[in-house]
């Protein structure tokens, strides 16, 4: 019996407004996002989020692993 190795991914570069864009990425089991050219402040990722751009960033990176691995992906907000 073997085990499948989760795959790795990262996303294109996301424009999040005119100073911020993130890349999603997915490592053996760990789910990353990095921003550039660096983190927003809270409050600015506040707006950026109330914007709907990052949770639809998000969603299509999570559709394309879903269709890469040929199932299902669940992203648990904490």
């Amino acid at each position: 019996m073997s085990t499948k190795k989760p795959p790795e991914m990262a996303s294109d570069l996301h424009r999040m407004n005119n100073k911020y864009s993130c890349r999603f990425a997915i490592k053996g089991e760990q789910f990353s996002c990095a921003w550039y050219p660096t983190m927003p402040s809270p409050e600015r990722l506040l707006r950026i989020v109330e914007t709907g751009k990052y949770h639809a960033a998000r969603h299509i990176f999570l559709t394309e692993m879903a269709a890469r691995i040929g199932g299902a992906v669940v992203c648990l907000e904490l």
